[in-house]
């Protein structure tokens, strides 16, 4: 895989946040700024070429606290069909000349642009292996990333259905970081 591979770096931002009462828990303030805005300065700050935001539940309180921030920003009409609903969203992105997508969640303020450049490396030195997953103390967690050969599988999810199973079924395409 060459250093111009067309990297897509997702934040899901559409979730109803339900277990932070009424407040949404994406622009809450985590050292002086929006939760979302940690991981998208994560995304913005590593190698993937293009950044986008799926928004969904209170978009309009999502979109206003990253304001100002150069993002495309695509709204999940239908995100009270759950986290696949906002994959869905991005499909048309997915068709284009696209190697692989990143899918962060919005409410990790703890990743960097670090971790998601260690999935592309991964990606890179191993193109036999199209899903890459960090891995601490020998749990998976995110973000993800899908090589375009996945890309199917993606908007197939239904539901409120993460990746475990594709997971499952795909245990020789994954490298794990």
């Amino acid at each position: 895989m060459s250093d111009s591979s067309n990297i897509v770096g997702i934040i899901l931002g559409a979730g109803r946040s339900r277990r932070m009462g009424l407040e949404n828990k994406l622009v809450a303030e985590i050292n002086g700024k929006p939760m979302i805005v940690h991981a998208i300065e994560a995304v913005k700050n590593s190698r993937v070429n293009k950044t986008i935001l799926v928004t969904g539940h209170q978009r309009e309180i999502v979109e206003k606290a990253v304001q100002g921030i150069e993002i495309e920003i695509i709204y999940n009409p239908n995100f009270t069909e759950g986290l696949s609903s906002s994959i869905k969203s991005i499909g048309h992105e997915l068709s284009k000349d696209v190697d692989a997508v990143i899918v962060c969640l919005g409410d990790m303020p703890g990743i960097t642009s670090t971790h998601i450049n260690s999935l592309i490396k991964a990606f890179k030195n191993n193109p036999n292996r199209q899903i890459v997953i960090p891995t601490y103390e020998g749990r998976r967690g995110n973000p993800v990333l899908w090589g375009k050969q996945h890309f199917s599988l993606l908007v197939n999810l239904t539901g409120d259905q993460g990746a475990k199973a594709l997971f499952q079924k795909n245990e020789n395409n994954i490298t794990e970081v």
